[in-house]
């Protein structure tokens, strides 16, 4: 008899987005019991260094580190001056959004027409 080859229960590989590795900010996944309306992402967060299995990001005025599972990269994020683009239907009709100039959360929202 020979022994059988044994598995590898350990090695478990979590979901990462591509746009990870260079993109400037992210958003966190909450990792607690979501109200209805809650958003199950905070930020966008600065990232300040990166190790292979954790990210170190600005949260306010503290460096934090987080595991590399929870953030999600933001795309197409502007610092000054952000813009929001727009979708016109065949039927004329507009969508528009703005942004607070004093807030430090974007939202973006697809409207279907």
């Amino acid at each position: 008899m020979r022994p059988v080859a044994a598995s590898s229960h350990s090695s478990t590989q979590s979901f990462v987005y591509k746009g990870l590795v260079n993109c400037s900010h992210v958003f966190v996944r909450r990792d607690a019991v979501r109200r209805p309306i809650q958003q199950p992402y905070d930020g966008p967060f600065q990232v300040l260094q990166r190790k292979e299995k954790d990210y170190k990001i600005q949260v306010k005025d503290k460096p934090i580190w987080i595991s590399i599972n929870r953030p999600k990269p933001v795309l197409g994020f502007k610092e000054h001056g952000a813009s929001v683009s727009t979708r016109k239907s065949s039927a004329s009709s507009t969508a528009s959004a703005s942004l607070p100039a004093s807030s430090s959360t974007y939202v973006h929202h697809k409207i279907w027409t």
